[in-house]
């Protein structure tokens, strides 16, 4: 759903500039990304969409995984999707889908990834794992 950030109190009949109900999340938060150009979301289900986020225009759909709990987290301009099952989806936002890595942890994660200072913190059933660039 997009709404426009001008409007005060309750906006619904004003300021919903667009919305969808097909591939909608129920647990895991959507995204703004690409510099603002584009709204990311994945379902509990594992089909992630990707819109224009000013007018809703769907550019692309993709099942990309079984369940998903964790919200989506951007670095470095790049998705990350996070399964139940502990496999991060890396994807570039953009009109056509792009899966630029995939990594697997080898056991399941619920929660969203934290990322600070470069760093990615993401907690499994049994560890915590921090990913870096420079092997901090």
């Amino acid at each position: 759903m997009g709404i426009r950030p001008d409007g005060h109190g309750n906006v619904t009949e004003t300021h919903v500039a667009w919305h969808t109900t097909k591939g909608c999340s129920y647990v895991p938060s959507p995204i703004v990304g690409g510099r603002g150009k584009y709204f990311l979301i994945v379902s509990d289900s594992g089909i992630a969409s990707c819109f224009e986020a000013a007018t809703g225009e769907r550019h692309w759909m993709q099942r990309i995984g079984p369940h998903y709990s964790a919200s989506l987290v951007e670095a470095d301009g790049l998705v990350h999707f996070l399964s139940d099952e502990g496999i991060t989806k890396i994807v570039r936002p953009g009109e056509q889908f792009e899966l630029v890595a995939e990594n697997a942890l080898g056991e399941k994660c619920y929660a969203s990834p934290a990322i600070s200072q470069g760093q990615i913190f993401i907690r499994s059933e049994k560890h915590l794992y921090c990913i870096a660039r420079d092997g901090r």
